[in-house]
């Protein structure tokens, strides 16, 4: 019997036999493939590739797009592309799909006997032309839909700069700004221009991205809007009689803004600061990071600052007054006090520069600032027409030409004070959201002594109540028996705030363990025969306990809406 290093892979035949399905051309002797010790006749595997190919045919693109041709192929480095024996010649099979030698795992490269150019490059035309149109067809559909889209945009955004540009210039003012000529029929403006230029157009299309950039954080595709904007609008100049130009109002409300952002980020940004330092520590501590200080770092700078504060306040509380006001400008410091205020200082201000800590407090939605964007300047031209009340007109009137450019003049005014109004009432939000967090206390109980009767009272925001699952657990949190229903709504006369009190929470000293009667609600279990321990260790247990049972039966987002907490993961608390 032969040896397998002398028999076919695939036909089984050895050397000298007929290979299956061959023709009298075709060789009898077989061919080493590769490096190890198979052999197999030509004719068996050329017609094993032809299977393999019509097998892999069946899921490709009927284009052939991802096919390569032979000539191709050899120009790959690698030198281990297959030849296809599909009716479609020229082509090669996927480089996922190679051909490989089924003991060693080597690639096996097919050469074709008479290799035609021209047929090559033809198959490579074909393949291109079918890529290129397809390519064409769809990229057709693409730019149609975003011209037709851009144009949409273009005209709504145009439409919303004529209605915002008129809530706070007059008639007269815009045309003037636009400089489109008319003259007064009477009480009627009429203009004798034909027709919008491209660059008054733009001043209305690119006004709703204007006002956009001062509500948003630095973008440098919306500052590209603020800088076309402005240059729409023209270089600013001196009416004939020295008045300013309507124009001129834009460019000092964009240097005013910029001027403010500078002073904002020192004063009600500090003020978020300090908020958000205490009332939300993980947004804080991912600053740290950020900045490359380590955690322990700053908790042991602030600690110092907290006790030279500490000293200070003591040093002024002895003092008379005009002298603490003294102490409160210049404090007095030590040298090395002071080289740690400083550096304290130095960092708040570099993280009050290179952050926004209103974002700690409140969320950013796209939606709400394009509100804004309509609103602001309706909400400007309300105080304007405020201001035009208080304001002598005849006191601007040296500064400014016309009535209708002092309108425009205090709208723009009063576009400011909103924002500022607005930006203050963030403050204000801020602030109340972090007393909410912070100023809280925990009911304190007796845990040793004689029986006493605990009620442990649950403030809700008014017209909001505590669920009746939540209210079990608080109960069972405070005493051993709680009955059915373990709280009934007190209504307090001073603010009309509901309150939720437990009827009957009983607890017994674990002295006076054997006076220990149950009641008829839930009974928890405390170790041994109805006994309460309420030793301090005991308790920690219980609060845990507690806790678990609260994430497993309350979703967490539900108990945190109603206990109006911070969203921090209940089960990470060290109890």
């Amino acid at each position: 019997m032969e040896s397998n290093d002398d028999r076919c892979w695939i036909c089984l035949g050895g050397d000298g036999d007929w290979p299956p399905l061959a023709s009298p051309g075709d060789s009898k002797k077989l061919i080493q493939i590769c490096s190890c010790s198979l052999r197999v006749h030509k004719t068996c595997l050329l017609n094993y590739v032809k299977e393999r190919e019509l097998e892999i045919g069946k899921e490709r693109n009927p284009f052939n797009l991802p096919c390569m041709s032979y000539f191709q192929g050899k120009r790959k480095p690698g030198g281990v592309e297959v030849l296809s024996v599909r009716p479609r010649p020229g082509t090669m099979l996927l480089a996922d799909e190679e051909i490989l030698c089924p003991q060693c795992g080597s690639p096996v490269t097919l050469v074709a006997k008479t290799p035609s150019q021209l047929l090559s490059k033809s198959n490579l035309v074909r393949s291109y032309a079918r890529d290129i149109f397809s390519k064409a067809v769809y990229g057709g559909l693409v730019c149609g839909a975003a011209f037709s889209s851009s144009t949409a945009v273009l005209t709504m955004s145009t439409c919303a700069g004529v209605a915002l540009w008129s809530a706070i210039a007059p008639t007269p003012t815009l045309m003037k700004i636009l400089e489109i000529p008319f003259k007064h029929v009477g009480n009627t403006i009429v203009s004798t221009a034909t027709e919008l230029t491209s660059s008054q157009l733009s001043v209305f299309a690119t006004f709703p991205a204007y006002l956009y950039t001062f509500i948003s954080e630095t973008n440098p595709v919306l500052d590209t809007f603020h800088i076309l904007c402005l240059t729409a609008l023209g270089v600013p100049h001196l009416n004939a009689a020295g008045y300013l130009s309507p124009k001129y109002y834009p460019q000092l409300f964009s240097g005013a803004y910029f001027i403010y952002k500078w002073i904002y980020k020192f004063t009600l940004n500090k003020a978020y600061y300090k908020m958000v330092r205490k009332a939300v520590p993980h947004f804080f501590l991912s600053l740290l990071e950020e900045f490359h200080q380590g955690e322990e770092e700053f908790v042991e700078e602030e600690t110092h600052i907290c006790e030279i504060k500490q000293r200070i306040s003591d040093v002024m509380s002895e003092l008379p007054w005009y002298k603490r006001i003294w102490c409160y400008v210049f404090p007095p410091y030590t040298a090395a006090e002071r080289r740690i205020v400083n550096a304290h200082t130095k960092r708040v201000n570099n993280y009050c520069l290179c952050v926004d800590f209103t974002n700690a407090f409140h969320e950013r939605i796209p939606m709400f600032r394009i509100l804004n964007v309509v609103l602001w300047p309706l909400s400007g031209a309300v105080v304007g027409a405020c201001l035009a009340k208080v304001v002598p007109m005849n006191a601007l009137s040296h500064v400014i030409e016309t009535p209708e450019d002092i309108v425009y003049a205090l709208n723009i005014v009063g576009m400011g004070i909103v924002g500022i109004a607005n930006d203050l009432w963030g403050v204000y939000n801020a602030k109340l959201k972090y007393h909410m967090t912070f100023d809280m206390d925990i009911l304190d109980t007796t845990l040793e002594g004689a029986s006493t009767e605990q009620v442990a009272f649950y403030e809700t925001s008014p017209g909001c109540s505590l669920r009746t699952v939540v209210a079990n657990y608080m109960a069972r949190a405070h005493g051993d028996t709680v009955s059915n229903d373990p709280f009934e709504p007190v209504l307090d006369t001073n603010d009309d705030v509901p309150r939720y009190r437990a009827r009957s929470v009983s607890t017994t000293s674990r002295h006076d363990s054997d006076s220990h009667s149950t009641g008829s609600g839930d009974q928890l279990d405390r170790g041994s025969d109805n006994t309460l321990d309420n030793s301090p260790g005991n308790l920690r247990v219980r609060l845990g306990d507690l806790i678990d049972d609260l994430t497993r039966n309350v979703d967490i987002e539900t108990l945190h809406s109603i206990l109006n907490l911070p969203p921090y993961d209940l089960g990470s608390l060290d109890l």
